[in-house]
């Protein structure tokens, strides 16, 4: 662990629903909810100035909500509020509830609103390589490392 901003994994996942996007060496993943307004509305517009300020940036920001009921439409309408270069998916519970373990998620209903999820906010970074996906590492949002991860996303895979 890097001070509190990185956390390095390198480790491989299954990611069928990334297949779409396998043209892309890199992803940043972000798993939240439609309507979040405390942790994802804040962080998806921290996202937008960061690449406004780094239009060299290819590597695309897929949000992943974790709303049961939202279609992926719902999700690409909240992420293009914030940059029409977002991605917004909805999966089926039982495939996010896999990827609960490899992505180290926390995610519980709020007992104070049932309409409030609590959750993990972390940015990971994702690459492609000749296996398939691969978590290099996740960030802490809050305070994100904007510079560390500008830094390796500019970085050749």
């Amino acid at each position: 662990m890097q001070g509190r901003t990185k956390v390095a994994l390198n480790e491989p996942i299954e990611a069928a629903f990334l297949e779409p996007y396998k043209h892309h060496t890199r992803l940043l993943l972000f798993f939240g909810y439609v309507g979040c307004e405390q942790v994802c509305s804040p962080f998806l517009d921290a996202m937008q100035r960061f690449y406004a300020r780094h239009e060299d940036i290819a590597t695309p920001l897929v949000f992943i909500n974790l709303l049961e009921g939202a279609s992926s439409d719902d999700a690409q309408h909240f992420v293009a509020f914030f940059d029409p270069r977002f991605i917004g998916m909805s999966l089926p519970s039982h495939v996010w509830q896999k990827l609960q373990k490899a992505f180290r998620l926390y995610v519980t209903t709020s007992l104070l609103d049932e309409s409030v999820l609590n959750h993990t906010d972390y940015v990971y970074v994702i690459r492609r390589d000749t296996q398939g996906w691969v978590i290099e590492d996740f960030y802490f949002t809050k305070p994100l490392d904007e510079a560390l991860l500008y830094q390796q996303l500019k970085e050749l895979p």
